[in-house]
């Protein structure tokens, strides 16, 4: 059936994530923030829930609890943990191991800055 082209607005969608992702973190120290943590001395003082997002540490997608977020060069790693199972593991593709959308549930937990 024809239909309207999607495939733009999903880009535009994941792309935005990511830059106010990106933005975010490269406005803390390290450029980086650990959920659920609280620091003091020159670090990280808001303690914050753990986001939630459906991603990808295999071959099927999963709820992952979302530890930390790190930004380097423009570059983003996620360190995550299974819901399920309590295996870890960092994501680095976001566009291929993260549902569509789901970085927005990262950005809803970070403190504002």
């Amino acid at each position: 059936m024809k239909h309207f082209d999607y495939a733009p607005l999903y880009e535009e969608i994941y792309k935005r994530q990511k830059q106010e992702l990106i933005d975010a973190l490269q406005k803390l120290p390290n450029h980086e923030f650990h959920f659920g943590m609280d620091y003091v001395d020159d670090g990280q003082k808001e303690n914050a829930e753990y986001p939630y997002i459906i991603g990808y540490l295999g071959e099927e997608p999963t709820d992952l609890k979302v530890m930390a977020v790190h930004e380097e060069d423009g570059f983003l790693s996620i360190l995550v943990k299974d819901k399920e199972d309590g295996f870890e593991g960092t994501i680095t593709d976001l566009k291929l191991d993260i549902v569509l959308g789901h970085l927005e549930n990262i950005l809803d937990e970070l403190p504002d800055m």
